[in-house]
């Protein structure tokens, strides 16, 4: 009896046994096919929600996603989630500051060596003049943020276009480069008319009806006339487009402003009563009456996704005006802001959110910031920013955009 006994018992526990490593090797074979689900899709989201996510990161964070995993990957080099990106990213303030003599870092990409028609003589040319840096500044809950590309430049940058920086170079033979500061891929672009340097105007435009960027040239062509010819990124050929009317621009000092589909010039030095517009799609200037007339420290800016203009009205206050459409060419005026005891800051951008409007001081190159949310005027800390004598600041987008579009 005791024996019959003691064999029930091993059977019994031999069999328990053979159930237990049965259930896990069954739980080792569901882990097994959960890690191969991982490896096929290692986010559990769609990829829509993953986009959704990702395409609100600050590029920093985006180039690090990129490496989490093949997904990630690929959403991110997908050209339609690139646009987006552009359109959820809130400006940064790009400068050139100078390099000097022996403190250029080996690590450094130069943009002209990247380009083979700068090797040799034109290379050679270019030796005396002052190699800078490309920085941009960000502004993050009240601290600035410097951040160094670590390319440096013997160019100027004029102007910038969803990342991309159109760069011009001291001798008028050269050509111009279009880089992508964040991937360091560039292109060279001919020159077409040349014409005295301030006697001409840069401006760098997208065109989202035709997914074309445009490189706008504006000159005085010594006869009285402002011609005006345009290059489509990926054509290498100017086109000549009706300029202007005659005596409109007296003026090709300040930097055209990209807003509402068109390109807006100021014409005047000291006083403007009108702005001069090229609208993008289809290449044909108007003019447009401001809401009131401009000083020498008064511009047009984009402001989120309207053209704005501010005027200094009277002492300590600014006016700040807003255009939604060309077609419509009618101005509102959205606010009345008080910049304090300074008199002499001059409006660089607004940015995306239209919750701040950026600021710069001629004289000292001083940055303020007016926040509509606070209602006043706060000065950036610029203890560490260096700028070289012929930059000035650019409203900028980190991009991933590419060269090719």
């Amino acid at each position: 009896m005791e024996k019959d006994d003691q064999k029930k018992i091993t059977s019994f526990m031999k069999h328990a046994q053979e159930r237990l490593i049965l259930k896990k090797a069954e739980e080792e074979e569901r882990k097994i096919k959960r890690l191969l689900e991982l490896e096929a899709n290692p986010c559990p989201l769609t990829d829509d929600s993953v986009s959704s996510i990702l395409v609100r990161l600050p590029i920093r964070s985006l180039l690090r996603s990129i490496c989490v995993c093949k997904l990630w990957y690929n959403i991110v080099h997908n050209s339609v989630f690139i646009h987006d990106h552009v359109l959820h990213s809130e400006l940064v303030i790009l400068f050139q500051s100078p390099v000097l003599k022996g403190k250029a870092k080996a690590s450094d990409f130069s943009v002209e060596s990247s380009i083979l028609q700068f090797t040799g003589y034109l290379n050679n040319q270019l030796r005396e003049y002052m190699k800078t840096n490309i920085q941009f500044m960000d502004y993050v809950d009240g601290e600035t943020v410097l951040t160094d590309f670590s390319i440096s430049c013997l160019g100027k940058v004029i102007a910038s276009c969803n990342g991309l920086l159109l760069i011009i170079y001291p001798i008028k033979n050269i050509g111009l480069i279009v880089l992508n500061p964040v991937t360091r891929k560039c292109v060279f672009l001919r020159l077409g008319t040349i014409s005295l340097p301030k006697k001409e105007s840069y401006g760098f435009v997208y065109n989202p009806s035709n997914k074309q960027y445009k490189v706008v040239h504006l000159f005085d062509d010594g006869s009285g006339y402002t011609s005006c010819e345009i290059m489509v990124i990926g054509e290498r050929n100017w086109k000549m487009v009706d300029g202007p009317p005659v005596g409109l621009i007296n003026c090709f000092e300040y930097r055209p402003v990209s807003a509402i589909g068109s390109l807006h010039w100021l014409p005047q030095k000291l006083h403007n009563d009108y702005i001069v517009s090229l609208e993008t799609k289809n290449e044909s200037f108007k003019i447009v009456e401001l809401p009131t007339n401009g000083g020498i420290y008064d511009r047009v800016v984009e402001l989120g996704d309207v053209l704005c203009f501010l005027s200094h009205e009277e002492m300590f206050k600014m006016g700040i005006w807003v255009m939604k459409s060309l077609s419509e060419e009618t101005w509102t005026k959205l606010h009345t802001i008080t910049t304090g005891y300074i008199m002499d800051i001059v409006p660089i951008s607004g940015s995306r959110s239209g919750a701040q409007i950026i600021f710069s001081r001629e004289e000292d190159a001083t940055i303020y910031i007016y926040d509509f949310r606070l209602q006043g005027v706060f000065t950036v800390d610029m203890e560490d920013v260096a700028l070289a004598k012929y930059s000035s600041y650019l409203p900028h987008v980190n991009s991933l955009v590419s060269l090719s579009v």
